[in-house]
């Protein structure tokens, strides 16, 4: 079961630092979800390009874990090389679910 917010997250730059919001079913104002569970802060000392980077990154996790459920629900790949990656699979997701 899945209780994380589910996508479209989308990165936005916000004063000194980027966030990611995860917009509500009933508004698209970014502004209105500053303050919302729904914002994840990427606090980050650094680059400005390193924080941007990272914020994509984090947009894209909803995405990224459901095109990795459907590969590993298509069983294990044939070689080495998939082998690994259908292994990586299964861990990624076991993370990203905490389990």
């Amino acid at each position: 079961m899945s209780i994380y917010t589910k996508g479209t997250w989308e990165p936005f730059f916000n004063d000194n630092f980027w966030e990611v919001n995860a917009p509500s079913a009933d508004s698209t104002d970014n502004y209105a979800h500053r303050y919302s569970p729904s914002v994840a802060y990427v606090w980050q000392v650094g680059k400005p390009e390193t924080q941007e980077a990272n914020a994509r990154l984090i947009a894209a996790a909803p995405e990224l874990l459901e095109a990795l459920k459907m590969f590993v629900a298509t069983g294990a790949p044939v070689g080495t090389f998939g082998d690994i990656a259908y292994a990586k699979g299964i861990a990624a997701i076991a993370k990203a679910e905490g389990k």
